[in-house]
């Protein structure tokens, strides 16, 4: 771009076009003034396989089933309300996360958690990478790069401990054995439009746990991750946020999140 003398331009790769741009003012034509337009997600083979066919809300590219699902997502997910109706579920799981060391005789987890956790990483590890089928669709059947393969075990690994779950859960509902929501599954499961109809499908509401589950381990990890080395790094700030933690929180219990507020 620099020996064409411009600051913009567009290369086709196979089926798909990239349009690059080095000077901040036109970054922010892209990312601020006209985002409506180039904020959907592409098409693209592992966004697809993970999304059971774009059904999710943060996977699938712009249109009425996007906007169906992150309507739901932001009203019925990540509502205020729902925040606080899953806080004591919240501090419960948080107390069983001192007992998975106790899945194997050497203290580590269990496999079962262990092969679960691995698939979802593997997923994150391949979601929106380079596909050579992303560019030429006509390849995705011959999988050359073995990318299709690997995202595809990994999913089945995830769903093999999800789906039976979920199956099970609106069995329950349909049988009239459960009658009262306890969590977002409950929720997600018993949804209806305005006519009383389920507005969820078990394909829409499988593929959503799948995402949800996705993001739930991506950013939280990400975050702790670097505030730890950062710490590391700064032997004060860590020594600073020790005495915090003995002073708020004292040694006697575990923190909660109203300490951090």
């Amino acid at each position: 771009m620099q020996e064409r003398n411009t600051e913009i331009a567009c290369i086709r790769l196979g089926n798909t076009h990239v349009i690059p741009v080095t000077s901040p003012e036109l970054a922010r034509e892209f990312l601020r003034k006209q985002d409506v337009i180039f904020a959907s997600r592409p098409y693209c083979m592992s966004g697809k396989l993970t999304s059971i066919g774009y059904l999710t809300a943060v996977l699938s590219p712009m249109g009425d089933q996007w906007k169906k699902m992150r309507r739901i997502v932001a009203s019925e997910v990540l509502s205020p309300a729902m925040h606080r109706w899953l806080y004591e579920k919240r501090c419960e799981e948080a107390d069983h996360l001192r007992f998975f060391g106790t899945g194997r005789e050497d203290g580590g987890p269990g496999l079962e958690e262990e092969e679960y956790v691995d698939g979802l990483f593997t997923i994150l590890k391949y979601l929106y990478g380079f596909a050579i089928a992303d560019f030429f669709s006509w390849l995705e059947v011959f999988d050359l790069d073995g990318y299709k393969g690997i995202i595809k075990n990994a999913i089945k690994r995830v769903r093999k401990y999800q789906d039976p779950e979920i199956n099970k859960r609106i069995k329950m509902w349909q049988q009239g054995v459960r009658k009262t929501e306890e969590d977002l599954l409950d929720v997600l499961i018993n949804l209806k439009d305005s006519k009383t109809n389920l507005l969820l499908s078990i394909q829409e509401i499988k593929a959503q746990i799948t995402e949800i589950m996705l993001a739930a381990i991506d950013n939280p990890s990400n975050a702790v991750e670097w505030t730890l080395a950062e710490m590391i790094n700064q032997p004060d700030i860590l020594d600073k946020a020790c005495k915090e933690l003995d002073q708020v929180v004292g040694r006697n219990r575990l923190v909660d999140e109203f300490d951090l507020q």
